[in-house]
């Protein structure tokens, strides 16, 4: 995880940044690919001065109310900060092989 939080794409790799921070964001909020690019900007709900995601699992059927601000000391709510105004593109990923295919190709990044 370590290694994957201080890659910095440059150049034409840039583009793999939003898979990058798509894929850290499922890793701090426990969620699956489904559940992932199921998720609309609806799902982001103010509650109590703070941003919670909310949604029904795919997978289970089962609604599920996540704090960001406490998972992972916030890096799930800095993550989704930093694509405010463009959630629903954020949510919006390729498919589940061609993820797979640029998290390989993150991860053997030179450092």
């Amino acid at each position: 995880m370590k290694k994957l939080e201080e890659v910095s794409l440059t150049g034409r790799n840039r583009g793999l940044e939003h898979t990058l921070d798509a894929f850290l964001f499922c890793c701090y909020t426990g969620l699956r690919y489904s559940d992932f690019v199921s998720l609309k900007e609806k799902n982001v709900v103010k509650m109590g001065g703070k941003l919670w995601l909310i949604f029904d699992s795919v997978k289970t059927g089962a609604e599920v109310k996540l704090p960001l601000s406490l998972l992972f000391e916030g890096k799930a709510l800095t993550l989704l900060q930093k694509y405010r105004g463009k959630w629903s593109s954020f949510f919006s990923i390729k498919n589940n092989s061609s993820v797979n295919k640029e998290l390989i190709r993150i991860a053997n990044w030179p450092e």
